[in-house]
């Protein structure tokens, strides 16, 4: 069995006025997998200069667009084989396994 490389996954964010939770959730994913992509499309009032990173795209967007319009920008921004639409209260732990993860969405 062939595992998947997470460099080859990008995590997709939509955020409103969760800044907070948003810091929480991308420093989850820089512990446990520090070469994760991560798009963020973030409709909040004020643009954020906290998220600057060779690793995550920030978007900062209108906030009367809605989610389905943040998901779909971050989606087209994806450049890797596979993504996770999450959203911004998800938390890495030990017990993540992306790879796992994956491989059970394409067997």
């Amino acid at each position: 069995m062939t595992l998947i490389n997470p460099n080859n996954i990008t995590a997709i964010v939509a955020t409103h006025e969760r800044e907070f939770s948003l810091s929480k959730m991308i420093n989850s994913f820089k512990y446990y997998y520090p070469d994760l992509k991560i798009i963020v499309a973030d409709s909040s009032k004020q643009k954020s200069n906290k998220f600057k990173d060779k690793l995550i795209t920030y978007i900062h967007m209108d906030s009367c667009l809605g989610i389905s319009l943040q998901r779909n920008t971050a989606l087209q921004e994806v450049k890797t084989p596979h993504f996770l639409l999450l959203d911004d209260d998800y938390i890495f732990t030990e017990n993540t396994n992306l790879e796992m993860m994956i491989l059970n969405l394409i067997d």
